[in-house]
């Protein structure tokens, strides 16, 4: 039996399929995760965004349309949340974003040279902290761009700007990241 697609999953469950659901969250659940924990370095604040955005596609369900590609819809509600996240801790002045670096992804086990695998670990550490750094609408391009492969029209579409907005943003941010991991080359020479 041919596998549905997320489209006809989102159908079948807005018809009362609950394993549909489950379906999608096996799918989508992992990448939306590592968006959020991306963008905050938080890991149980991604959590409950996760909990959040797919608590969004329930209620939401009936007003899906098909037409719409699953995973382009699911991240512009994960997007959604991350600005509204982002607006609520501004006015209450908290730091949302920890200084502690992020933990590697979990379906990647140290390998068998220690020096490699913490040489790797402190490079994931200085990106992550250079993304953390980095204006949330930069973060946002990048994340979707290089890590999720959108498209900048597929990105400016989901943020509600214009490509050359897009492309600009992603211009601007990666510009930065490389002032501020520039360190990292120099330590190789």
């Amino acid at each position: 039996m041919p596998q549905r697609s997320d489209e006809q999953l989102m159908r079948d469950y807005a018809r009362g399929d609950v394993q549909a659901f489950e379906a999608l969250f096996r799918r989508h659940g992992q990448k939306i995760y590592n968006l959020f924990l991306r963008f905050s370095g938080d890991p149980q604040l991604a959590e409950d965004l996760l909990q959040e955005c797919f608590l969004r596609v329930i209620e939401a369900r009936d007003r899906y349309r098909s037409e719409n590609a699953f995973d382009r819809w699911l991240i512009t509600i994960a997007i959604n949340l991350l600005r509204d996240h982002h607006r609520r801790s501004r006015r209450r002045n908290e730091k949302t974003m920890s200084e502690e670096p992020v933990a590697p992804d979990a379906g990647n086990p140290a390998g068998t040279n220690p020096q490699l695998d913490l040489e790797r670990r402190y490079l994931q550490d200085a990106v992550q902290k250079a993304l953390l750094s980095l204006p949330a609408e930069q973060r946002e391009v990048i994340l979707l761009s290089k890590y999720y492969g959108f498209s900048f029209a597929e990105i400016a579409d989901m943020l509600n700007i214009t490509p050359a907005a897009a492309k600009q943003k992603a211009y601007r941010g990666m510009l930065s990241l490389r002032k501020k991991l520039a360190y990292l080359k120099e330590q190789d020479t």
